[in-house]
């Protein structure tokens, strides 16, 4: 297979894929979930192999909702505090993630029919890039960013970054 550079590819090349009516737990930074996400996500696809045979997928959450479990805060591990979250605060998110891909060849009608074997309209991370590349080798998330907010007054911020260059705030209501 020719091996393209992926700054040859242009706009129109560029394919976005969105599943509506996602659904998952929200980890925090010591790994319990903290929280129920919904949202939809986007994954965009520049079809063009990398001359390092990676592609490049960036994944975007957009109109996500979260409703929090009891429990630490998201941000308390990274903290090193015992911040909690109260159960049931209500709050939106958006954020997106970088994935290099490893290996794989670009199925365009694989990506698209990502959720065709699940019972919900649903496609994970990695159902997406298998779907989408299949014979793949693997992926790592290169860069990430989230920003979650409340308007609850019983928290002690309204707004919490969880970032690849460093977390700031904190959802929490016992702080």
């Amino acid at each position: 297979m020719a091996v393209a550079s992926a700054a040859t590819a242009s706009a129109a090349d560029t394919q976005n894929y969105a599943f509506t009516g996602q659904g998952s737990g929200d980890s925090s930074t010591c790994g319990p979930d903290w929280a129920n996400d919904t949202y939809t996500r986007v994954f965009k696809v520049v079809p063009k192999e990398a001359t390092n045979n990676t592609w490049r997928v960036t994944e975007n959450f957009n109109s996500g909702h979260f409703v929090t479990i009891q429990g630490p805060s998201p941000e308390s591990c990274a903290n090193g505090n015992s911040n909690q979250v109260s159960g049931h605060l209500k709050g939106t998110f958006h954020g997106f993630e970088v994935l290099q891909v490893f290996g794989g060849s670009y199925d365009r009608s694989g990506a698209a029919g990502c959720s065709a074997s699940t019972e919900l309209p649903l496609c994970s991370t990695a159902e997406f890039v298998d779907s989408a590349l299949p014979g793949n080798t693997g992926y790592t998330s290169s860069d990430y960013w989230f920003t979650y907010t409340t308007k609850n007054p019983a928290a002690c911020a309204n707004n919490w970054i969880d970032a690849a260059t460093g977390d700031s705030g904190d959802i929490a209501t016992i702080c």
